[in-house]
């Protein structure tokens, strides 16, 4: 089965603060229907852990993004193909046998016209559904592709068109999307005798079209197609009395060869049909990529595909990275666009976290959200609102939200059971070369308990390679971790009404 997601199989643990950084609501607004939008966070939700495949993913974006009619084309003849499933379906349906078991015994001819309507219909469905690969490929030769996987797709279309197999079942398709004019000049079949000299199973041989100069015979129609041996038929002269009975064993045994070529024709098609089921609904990832790229050159910011490193290089650098739930929101409002602040964000190997603080409204939590969401996209290999960026994977994305706004007098006690089961679910969670981001945790307890409690958690799961960012109103944890030199940025929001929402390094700030 093709793929424009993976190049290779892909496994790994789901991302579940989708929500929290307001992920969900970006594709909300930024597609179409909501069978979209659930297709789509689903993609989100199961972060790759293939560098390959991420890469894989950007190229077919950096093709999309050259070609955006591409895009339009595959997506209209990709949807055709699976509503021609659909269709496939509901006229098989309605060509169910309609004769009872009394009637079939009394009349065999009417089990064989159902047999024959049945095959006619599987076989024009059969015949369009091998038509798709050339479909595909014309589309496909119009564009100068530098992606990885739509040539694949391209030299699969090449391939299978230039199957001697694959282009006798379009002529069998074609030959038996008429099959009553056939069986009325009449056809061959063989059958399996048992040792008791009963008939086991017809095969049918060949249809008789006029033409009855072709001797060569095989065991049955679509044999090489499914890689049996062709066998000749042992020729055995048998002398039959036409009488009722025999005649409606004959008819039978016609009708289980029939039967036989359109089970093997609907099992053939439907193996073929799974090739390309899949990339109608891959294709709606890719509209949301274009979607993003309209964002942002309608919000006029810098945007690029981040440089994928190994989990080991262990690194986070984004110059003017900004906050892609903002871009969109402004996207879709038709009044004047707010003035949206980036701001650099860089964690390498040797950084074991960052620590944040400001005043309300400062743009903390915005910044906090700005690097989760950059982590998602790029290991779903999308573009970034950043003028550059360099990103390791990471094995596990977690985040801890616990906004002001969501605390007041009478649910304190609560809300802080609640903050430490879910501190607790996410240290649970963790494993080395993951990304963790908190925020206003545990600021419903006193100050100096909260302190120690988040030092002691940050300080242990630093030790096993897993990048944090902390956005706090705790003081009391820089004197923690500048008292103990640990290599963490201390940062703050911009107290310059100039430079709002900015984020600056703190003064003093020890090792950092």
């Amino acid at each position: 089965m093709l793929s424009l997601l993976q190049q290779v199989p892909d496994s790994g643990p789901q991302v579940e603060c989708i929500k929290d950084l307001a992920i969900d609501q970006i594709v909300t607004i930024t597609c179409l229907t909501g069978d979209i939008c659930e297709y789509v966070l689903s993609v989100l939700q199961q972060p790759l852990q293939n560098r390959d495949n991420v890469i894989f993913r950007q190229e077919i974006c950096r093709d999309l993004y050259n070609y955006p009619g591409l895009l339009r084309e595959l997506t209209q003849i990709c949807r055709d193909y699976v509503l021609l499933k659909k269709e496939w379906d509901e006229a098989s349906a309605r060509q169910r046998p309609k004769t009872s078991a009394m009637q079939a015994i009394a009349n065999s001819l009417d089990l064989v016209r159902d047999t024959i309507s049945a095959l006619e219909v599987n076989a024009l469905y059969c015949g369009k559904i091998v038509a798709f690969p050339e479909i595909l490929l014309a589309v496909l030769s119009k564009y100068q592709l530098q992606s990885q996987g739509l040539l694949q797709i391209q030299t699969v279309c090449q391939e299978r068109l230039a199957d001697p197999d694959y282009i006798r079942l379009r002529e069998i398709a074609a030959e038996l999307s008429e099959v009553a004019p056939m069986i009325g000049k009449g056809c061959e079949i063989c059958v399996d005798i048992q040792a008791s000299l009963h008939a086991a199973q017809a095969h049918l041989v060949r249809l008789k079209t006029g033409d009855d100069d072709q001797t060569e015979r095989t065991q049955s129609l679509l044999g090489a197609l499914f890689g049996r041996t062709a066998k000749p038929v042992e020729e055995q002269v048998v002398n039959l009395v036409l009488d009722g009975v025999t005649q409606r064993e004959l008819v039978s045994l016609i009708n289980e060869a029939l039967k036989e070529v359109n089970a093997l024709l609907v099992y053939l098609t439907q193996s073929i049909y799974a090739t390309f089921a899949n990339l109608a609904d891959e294709l709606w990832f890719y509209r949301f990529a274009l979607k993003l790229k309209q964002v942002f050159e309608k919000e006029k910011v810098p945007f690029c595909f981040p440089v994928i490193k190994l989990a080991a290089d262990d690194i986070f650098d984004c110059a003017e990275l900004y906050d892609l739930f903002l871009l969109a929101q402004d996207s879709d409002r038709r009044y004047p666009a707010r003035n949206i602040v980036p701001n650099d964000a860089r964690l390498d190997v040797s950084t074991k976290g960052m620590l944040i603080q400001g005043a309300n409204g400062s743009g903390k939590t915005t910044f906090l959200r700005a690097v989760g969401i950059a982590q998602i996209l790029a290991q779903a290999g999308l573009p970034i609102p950043s003028r550059s960026a360099v990103i390791s994977m990471r094995r596990r994305i977690l985040a801890q939200f616990s906004g002001e706004d969501t605390i007041n007098a009478a649910d304190t006690a609560g809300r802080f059971e609640g903050e430490v089961k879910e501190v607790s679910d996410i240290i649970a969670k963790l494993e080395p070369y993951s990304l963790v981001l908190f925020n206003e945790t545990f600021q419903t307890t006193a100050f100096d308990e909260a302190a120690a409690a988040i030092y002691d958690i940050l300080d242990i799961i630093s030790e096993v390679n897993i990048k944090w960012v902390f956005v706090t109103h705790l003081i009391q944890l820089w004197e923690l971790f500048s008292s103990a030199h640990s290599n963490v940025l201390f940062m703050q929001t911009s107290s310059n009404d100039s430079r709002r929402y900015k984020l600056e390094l703190m003064n003093g700030a020890g090792d950092a």
